[in-house]
């Protein structure tokens, strides 16, 4: 099956129904990872554990995930997506099904275990898969789509399998879920086309590694310090004297106003990156300090609980961008370091707050959580350069840029300025011949059409662009080739287009860069060529050969 077809101007096109679909398998795995949150009390009735102990379903899943994130996005980073989304999805199945009919407490943490290893692999999946159904220029539009199930799994998934459960039991809660997810593999078995795994190599990518490290280090802490409280949020509600059957109710609404606060700092995200890593994390330990003075009081904690959590909102969207921007690796494996340290955060601070809880009581569980997101905001003071705005994320082997010119200047309008006159997102900076981005107003190549052209006229087109000295340029043509052909005939044009870009890097001194894309470039024109697939009169050992010879030449 080739990629969705899609016509300059419609939108997502075809990619619309498998996007929808991700979305719902998103809001399932949110769902699944924080049921748990709302129903602790029944759970530690059921089995006779302390809330602390039952808190130990969320520290488990989270740290599966924190442990085994990047290693699973590495170790299956070549095999084809489909497959291994449809394998996440039938882990959620097994974790939620066991959980529902575990007779034991220690059958009930071992399925959360399923869940945990099943999320450290799905999300960095789901990254890839969403921006791999659309070409490159409606990558964010996808995303954001994509990523609606994340907010509908905190407004809506939580909240209302814990009113399930309130209703129905715990175990009605986690036998629903596992319903859903029956039917969200089935629909990702027949509308998922099938893509390939990323082949780019994070060693091309040369954004600063330091800049990376500090935004996973901040986005740990953040939820470190989050889930400290919140993992017990249903015990302080209780503890604060809501009656039975309104903590589903109260959780919906904090969820909202999580989705308000969304809403509201979502511009904010990129214009003012670094402000924004300062303000979220102090707005949310704020928070946190009133719940703390407000305790027992229901009616104030619930209020700061309002405030707090709408801080709380645009964090996860703050970090996965941020971690992007710094362009020090390709983007499912920055995705897969905050999906690690995000859950390192919550199973630590599910333990801390357990800990904190059975020493102290609720209120300094709620100071020990301001103290810990407070941390977060420091470190984004002291590190801007980590959140500085970028106007793209530069591809592997380009330098990152900002339009602060350093650490000075005027900040550029950019939400404004790289936006067509439909209002959709495109690249308006100016490129030199190797596709560096250069400042705004200077003079730059040419862009090329992103119509897709028959193959022989691709190939022309490409060799031109060569033959001028603008090898990014020949890849994004071949690119443009490769969104639109035959299934099988993806290798041949994927093959193309990333010898295209070792010899990019090659032009720009990255030599060990361009070595490697060059020879999986090869690997790849090898693969097809045993394929017996339509060459259009290349030769390509000839093809591989002269582009060796000309990274060799150094």
């Amino acid at each position: 099956m080739s990629a969705p077809s899609q016509a300059p101007g419609t939108g997502l096109g075809g990619a619309r129904s498998g996007l929808l679909v991700l979305a719902v398998a998103v809001f399932a795995a949110i769902t699944t990872e924080l049921l748990p949150v709302g129903l602790l009390p029944q759970i530690g009735t059921a089995f006779g554990v302390s809330d602390a102990t039952a808190g130990l379903l969320v520290s488990a899943y989270a740290v599966m995930v924190a442990v085994l994130s990047v290693p699973l996005a590495l170790a299956t980073r070549r095999l084809p997506r489909k497959p291994v989304l449809l394998a996440t999805l039938v882990g959620y199945l097994v974790s939620n099904a066991v959980s529902a009919a575990a007779p034991s407490f220690a059958v009930l943490a071992a399925g959360r275990v399923v869940g945990g290893v099943t999320h450290a692999l799905f999300f960095s999946v789901c990254i890839g898969y969403a921006a791999r159904l659309v070409p490159a220029t409606r990558t964010g539009r996808a995303m954001a789509l994509a990523s609606v199930g994340i907010s509908g799994g905190l407004v809506l998934g939580v909240p209302l399998t814990t009113a399930l459960g309130d209703a129905f039991g715990w175990r009605a809660a986690f036998g629903v879920l596992a319903g859903l997810v029956v039917l969200v593999l089935a629909l990702a078995a027949v509308v998922l086309p099938p893509v390939e795994g990323p082949r780019d190599d994070d060693a091309a990518y040369s954004g600063r590694r330091g800049d990376l490290a500090t935004v996973v280090a901040a986005n740990g802490v953040t939820y470190l310090g989050t889930y400290v409280l919140y993992s017990y949020v249903s015990i302080l509600l209780r503890d604060a004297g809501a009656p039975a059957g309104w903590t589903g109710p109260i959780l919906l609404l904090f969820g909202v106003c999580g989705l308000v606060g969304l809403r509201v700092a979502a511009t904010g995200l990129d214009r003012r990156p670094h402000g924004s890593a300062v303000v979220i994390p102090a707005l949310m330990a704020a928070g946190t300090v009133a719940v703390a003075l407000a305790y027992p009081r229901l009616g104030l904690v619930v209020v700061a609980g309002m405030c707090w959590l709408a801080a709380f909102g645009p964090a996860a969207s703050l970090y996965q961008s941020a971690s992007v921007r710094t362009a020090a690796s390709a983007p499912e494996t920055a995705g897969a370091w905050i999906n690690a340290s995000s859950n390192a955060g919550i199973a630590t601070g599910a333990a801390l707050g357990g800990a904190v809880m059975g020493a102290a009581g609720l209120t300094w569980m709620a100071w020990t959580s301001a103290g810990m997101v407070a941390v977060s905001a420091v470190l984004a003071l002291v590190a801007r350069s980590a959140f500085e705005p970028r106007e793209t994320v530069p591809g592997p082997g380009s330098p990152p840029t900002s339009p602060y010119g350093g650490r000075g200047g005027k900040e550029w309008d950019v939400a404004d300025r790289d936006r067509n006159a439909d209002g959709r997102a495109q690249q308006a900076r100016p490129r030199d011949a190797l596709g560096r981005p250069l400042a705004y107003g200077a003079v730059g190549v040419e862009p090329i059409s992103e119509e897709p052209r028959p193959p022989a006229e691709t190939l022309a087109y490409a060799r031109e662009l060569l033959d001028q000295g603008r090898p990014f340029a020949a890849h994004e043509a071949l690119e443009v080739r490769w969104k639109s052909c035959p299934e099988p005939e993806r290798e041949l044009w994927q093959g193309l287009a990333q010898l295209c870009v070792g010899l990019t890097h090659h032009e720009r001194g990255n030599a060990v860069g361009a070595a490697r894309l060059v020879e999986r470039a090869a690997g790849r024109l090898a693969a097809y060529a045993r394929s017996g697939g339509p060459t259009y009169g290349l030769d390509l050992d000839a093809v591989v050969g002269c582009a060796r010879e000309r990274v060799e030449e150094g």
